[in-house]
């Protein structure tokens, strides 16, 4: 091979290698895009279902505070209330066994805060 031949194939295997890393970074961009797409879901999840539960939340409060009453909600309401109700009794029980656990931190919470909060209300 003269030295021509060698300077053609230097520059074709030169183009290829640019090739091949253009496409290596399609790649890399496209495998990034679909992670940004995927954790963006997520969070449009996240969001959509934090909103429902305040939505219950106030639903459940106009409800105590008897500005509407159980009879006039609609089905949907009531079935989206059932995970909401769920989720609090299950709150109120971790809560419930927790002070089972240590029944010194029922006297801490009821009484001004708890010796971890730094604050005012803490004994000196």
């Amino acid at each position: 091979m003269d030295e021509k031949e060698l300077d053609q194939m230097r520059k074709i295997i030169k183009e290829l290698t640019k090739e091949l890393k253009a496409k290596a970074m399609a790649r890399n961009v496209e495998s990034y895009l679909k992670t940004k797409i995927k954790n963006v879901e997520e969070q449009i999840d996240q969001g959509r279902k934090e909103n429902k539960m305040m939505e219950m939340s106030d639903l459940i409060f106009q409800l105590m505070n008897g500005e509407r009453r159980i009879a006039d909600l609609s089905q949907t309401e009531m079935n989206d209330l059932i995970p909401c109700i769920d989720e609090s009794m299950e709150c109120v029980q971790r809560r419930i066994d927790t002070l089972e656990q240590h029944p010194d931190d029922t006297k801490k919470t009821y009484e001004g805060g708890s010796s971890k909060s730094g604050g005012a209300d803490d004994d000196a």
